[in-house]
């Protein structure tokens, strides 16, 4: 492989990882702007899966050749991954800090191997059951400090939006083995059917938004930046580099949320957290490893 294309992927994969470790940061300037965490949630998504729609009705990835049956599957992802899923987490953003969800995202693996296992049977290994407990042990790291009741609400919010993303993942991983639907398709889609009900809900639940500079700014970005172009990067990545190699780019992404709310918040963790954290990693890819074909990780390890 051509060293140079592989530099361009990595180099893709870390910005997309870097543009996701800003999101929350990003919506909570938007908290500050009087925009509701569900607002942000909805407009984002909406906006995203319309601005994805053109591509989706064009050449060989057109959604008119969709099966019917499969519609029904789209919209329940849709509603699990970014209705109920990315909307919790929104909502949690009012009670825990950007690098604590984050962090919490990076449990997403953990779910999806124990739904696996019950909705694909998808047996885990050794190692798989190992990283998990390596997991659990950083996680309490993490949240061994004092929680107020209002951190703990927040977390209950997060780890159901959590399950809920988990669950619409391990349907779209159905699908994507048959190649039922295009990758695009499995994306813009879910978009659509997920931020347009959520935002009804937010615009009955907070009212209409106030519009201003900041307000467009971010929904802006979280839209074209932190959606749309975060996802072609991801997806085109995923060309050159192994599912491996890109999930522990991801893995390190609340490394990136807390060096960005330390610089624009002034927010710090305590020793025990950032031990914490780096243990909970090692243990997500633990978690993740064994997922990768003997073939990539052959071709991981004599390209490193």
């Amino acid at each position: 492989m051509n060293s140079s294309v592989r530099l361009v992927a990595i180099g893709e994969s870390i910005l997309a990882t870097f543009i996701w470790a800003s999101s929350f940061i990003v919506a909570k300037v938007g908290l500050s702007a009087d925009l509701g965490p569900l607002t942000i949630a909805g407009l984002r998504y909406t906006l995203a899966g319309l601005l994805l729609l053109p591509l989706l009705l064009r050449g060989a990835q057109s959604i008119r050749a969709l099966p019917r049956r499969l519609w029904g599957q789209l919209v329940l992802i849709g509603l699990l991954a970014h209705g109920i899923g990315n909307g919790a987490l929104f909502w949690a953003l009012d009670y825990l800090s950007p690098t604590t969800l984050t962090f919490l995202t990076c449990f997403l693996p953990v779910f999806i191997l124990i739904l696996a296992l019950v909705q694909l049977r998808e047996a885990p290994t050794f190692l798989q059951v190992g990283g998990l407990l390596v997991t659990l042990v950083g996680s309490l790291l993490f949240f061994s400090l004092d929680m107020g009741r209002a951190e703990w609400l927040g977390l209950v919010i997060a780890l159901l939006g959590l399950l809920s993303f988990s669950y619409s993942t391990v349907l779209g991983r159905a699908i994507a083995r048959e190649r039922q639907a295009s990758t695009l398709a499995l994306t813009g889609l879910p978009l659509a059917f997920g931020g347009l009900p959520l935002l009804i809900v937010a615009l009955a639940w907070e009212g209409a938004p106030t519009v201003t500079d900041t307000a467009i700014w971010v929904i802006t970005a979280l839209t074209l930046l932190h959606t749309i172009l975060a996802y072609w990067l991801y997806n085109h990545s995923m060309q050159v580099l192994t599912a491996f190699e890109t999930n522990i780019f991801l893995n390190l992404s609340p490394l990136g949320t807390a060096l960005l709310e330390w610089w624009f918040f002034d927010a710090r963790l305590t020793l025990v957290q950032i031990v914490g954290m780096v243990v909970m990693i090692a243990g997500v890819t633990l978690v993740q490893w064994p997922r990768v074909e003997r073939k990539e990780v052959r071709q991981w390890a004599s390209s490193s």
